[in-house]
């Protein structure tokens, strides 16, 4: 084998590494968007349903104090 010959298949050897190292990169990144993406959709549905839970938790609490008041008042 030439040195030649092996000058140029060490060179597309770099490149092609090169190459994996830059999908890698770019997989990586679209990975990461991904999950941030996915968990800021997590975090908005689960503030979603806290909002929710407390107001039906604020409506329930007017309803029983309204519903003192009307069982004092009428004593």
């Amino acid at each position: 084998m030439s040195i030649a010959y092996q000058d140029s298949v060490d060179d597309l050897r770099k490149e092609v590494n090169s190459l994996r190292n830059d999908i890698a990169d770019m997989i990586s990144a679209q990975i990461k968007e991904a999950l941030k993406k996915e968990y800021d959709r997590g975090w908005n549905d689960c503030m979603e349903y806290y909002w929710k839970q407390r107001e039906m938790d604020e409506d329930r609490i007017e309803r029983a104090f309204s519903k003192e008041s009307d069982a004092s008042s009428s004593d």
